[in-house]
């Protein structure tokens, strides 16, 4: 394993944000409005979990991840100094589209199921009473020291492995790997740098959450640098595997 230096990465990630700005700008614009303003009007549209609602929130989905893996693409491409694609090329990254929405399932649904595991081996309700709530489980757990503990150890737990996992949707885009062997490779990958992505990610979700209180239109900025500064740690932890 090679040594990454994170401030080395933070500043040639601002170096390549600068020198490709247009470009990158007009990727943060496109992905603010696609993460932000539609589904907002979608809501405001559609009765909640009406037929209309759930049939544009499954196109929202197709949608956002096709546009989602092409704007990574375009960004490895600029950090490989490879020619860019036009927005016309956005159909050819649809038939990876869902390989990524179930690489994304997967994860939530093996955390979900692993938090339930949680939830009910810890809980001190009787479990063969009736009218079970959520609520009273989730009381049921923080009332007692070990309790919270367990559900502490959980979240921290399940962040380290998403964040180990998030790197799936790189191979799934770069590699043309499926789902499965996908994440296998990313948390497979990311051993040994838990340290690097736990620092990258308080950082993107700080610069992003500062986005956000510049009424919104800093995350046109902030959205596409932390996606230079993901993939430029993407290409270098390459880089230094293949070396090593």
């Amino acid at each position: 394993m090679i040594s990454i230096s994170k401030r080395e990465l933070f500043i040639k990630s601002f170096e390549l944000f600068k020198k490709n700005a247009q470009f990158v700008i007009n990727i943060g614009i496109l992905l603010f409005v696609i993460q932000h303003m539609i589904p907002i009007i979608i809501g405001m549209l559609f009765p909640a979990y009406s037929i209309p609602y759930f049939i544009f929130h499954i196109t929202y989905l197709v949608v956002t991840t096709t546009i989602s893996l092409w704007a990574i693409m375009q960004i490895l491409q600029i950090l490989r100094e490879q020619a860019t694609d036009s927005f016309k090329s956005l159909f050819i990254y649809f038939p990876k589209v869902f390989q990524a929405i179930a690489g994304s399932f997967i994860i939530t649904f093996s955390l979900v199921i692993l938090g339930m595991i949680v939830l009910l081996t810890t809980s001190s309700i009787d479990m063969s009473a009736e009218n079970i709530t959520m609520e009273m489980l989730l009381q049921s757990i923080t009332n007692s020291t070990i309790g919270i503990i367990v559900v502490l150890g959980y979240c921290i737990g399940a962040t380290y492995l998403w964040i180990k996992a998030y790197f799936f949707i790189y191979y799934i885009v770069d590699q043309n790997l499926g789902a499965i062997q996908a994440i296998k490779k990313s948390l497979d990958m990311t051993t040994g740098y838990e340290g690097d992505l736990f620092v990258l990610w308080i950082s993107t979700i700080c610069m992003n959450f500062l986005g956000i209180l510049l009424y919104g239109i800093g995350l046109l900025f902030t959205l596409p640098y932390t996606l230079i500064l993901l993939s430029m740690f993407y290409t270098k932890y390459l880089c230094a595997i293949k070396e090593s």
